[in-house]
């Protein structure tokens, strides 16, 4: 006679919790992959986005002061246009306004008749502006079409800052030393009349439009160029992730008698 013998009551809960741990460790590596993959997903969609407003915008400034035959534009940052502390959403932002001549502005319009050898005068503009859902957008607006608002180049721009480099000798009047060193960057508001501006420097803080799980506090704080933004403040109180892009552009074509 042959005896049967099943499991114990004992071995089963052991086999039970030992699957149970089995599953949840296999869950928490799931979760722990899917928040790890979420993130850097995050991060490769913010860098992409500043790498590509930066170097959208350097491509567009290098241009200001492009000559036309027979007559050349120093000095082409519109001050009359810019701006700094501009409260946009209770941020401060900065307004870049430049000219040069050329074809076609930042929003892509074409200027009737204008051509290689007989370009128009463009004004670009460059502002942070807050869409119908609330979220800050990078804008770009060009002059060709008077009736445009501009463009949205970016969404989720935290900080957008501007400083000018001027080519000032140490008791800070003009320099004339026939090199164009910016030796002071600085605001908007600081720009002196006999300033030039040889140099333009961009700081802009992008964060994700999405909240990314797992993020539950924002702890880290930044510069943007002048402007220090403490953690967990302001526009830092949204637990995002956030990449801070800078980039100085050189300005051509200067009044060489005075540089």
């Amino acid at each position: 006679m042959i005896r049967q013998q099943g499991f114990s009551l004992v071995e089963l809960m052991v086999a039970l919790i030992l699957g149970l741990l089995v599953t949840l460790a296999a869950v928490g590596l799931f979760n722990t992959n899917q928040r790890s993959f979420q993130l850097q997903m995050a991060l490769s969609e913010v860098q992409e986005t500043g790498r590509f407003t930066l170097d959208y915008i350097a491509r567009d400034l290098r241009k200001a002061g492009t000559p036309t035959p027979g007559l050349i534009r120093p000095n082409t940052i519109v001050r009359a246009s810019i701006a700094d502390n501009a409260n946009v959403d209770g941020t401060v932002q900065d307004v870049l306004v430049f000219q040069f001549y050329g074809i076609r502005d930042c929003e892509g319009d074409v200027a009737p008749g204008a051509t290689q050898a007989s370009p128009a005068l463009i004004t670009n503009r460059y502002d942070v502006r807050v869409n119908a859902e609330g979220v800050r957008e990078l804008f770009c607006q060009g002059s060709v079409d008077a009736g445009s608002t501009g463009s949205a180049l970016i969404a989720g721009v935290d900080s957008f800052q501007v400083l000018y480099g001027v080519d000032r000798s140490v008791s800070g009047e003009p320099a004339e030393d026939g090199v164009p060193f910016a030796g002071n960057y600085l605001k908007a508001s600081q720009l002196g009349a006999s300033d030039i501006v040889v140099a333009v420097r961009i700081g802009l803080l992008v964060r994700t439009e999405e909240e990314v799980v797992g993020l539950t506090e924002s702890n880290v704080g930044f510069t943007v160029l002048d402007q220090v933004l403490n953690a967990g403040q302001g526009v830092l109180e949204d637990p995002r992730v956030r990449r801070l892009f800078t980039t100085t552009v050189a300005i051509r074509n200067q009044d060489w008698e005075k540089i």
